[in-house]
């Protein structure tokens, strides 16, 4: 007995309608396909990958317009596929992860400067003078009155 999770939905297992004339197309998609892996060892594994659509009708057979029956027709592209699978080291995941986390802070540190550029220019257009990075003990002024 097949697990229900891996059975396969097999479109010509389906419920025929009651026309006795019916038209089924099955339209196939085929792309030649490469995989390359380098998982302890060089493995290449040649395959191909598809895609099906299907159309079915009532077919017409006894005007002469469409014949009845199970059609296929396949499409093989002209192009192959090469998908290499390899795995990331140890020592090059840290140095990415190092880099993010620098990239975080810098762009950080960029923001915040931005906003208090942004609040000093707020301030001087009010009228408070020197804004709030200019009212400190660093700046030469002991208390709020300057």
């Amino acid at each position: 007995m097949i697990p229900s999770s891996l059975q396969m939905i097999v479109p010509l297992i389906a419920n025929f309608p009651n026309s006795d004339l019916y038209r089924f197309q099955y339209f196939l998609s085929v792309v030649p396909t490469v995989y390359v892996t380098d998982d302890f060892g060089r493995k290449i594994i040649e395959t191909n990958q598809y895609a099906v659509t299907e159309q079915s009708h009532p077919s017409a057979g006894h005007m002469g317009q469409e014949v009845p029956g199970i059609f296929f027709k396949y499409d093989v592209e002209p192009l192959q596929l090469t998908i290499f699978h390899s795995h990331m080291s140890t020592y090059r995941f840290l140095i990415r992860l190092v880099a993010v986390i620098g990239g975080v802070a810098i762009c950080t540190e960029w923001a915040y400067k931005g906003f208090e550029h942004l609040t000093n220019k707020i301030d001087r257009a009010k009228g408070n003078g020197r804004g709030i990075a200019g009212n400190g003990l660093l700046n030469g002024h002991l208390g709020k009155d300057g």
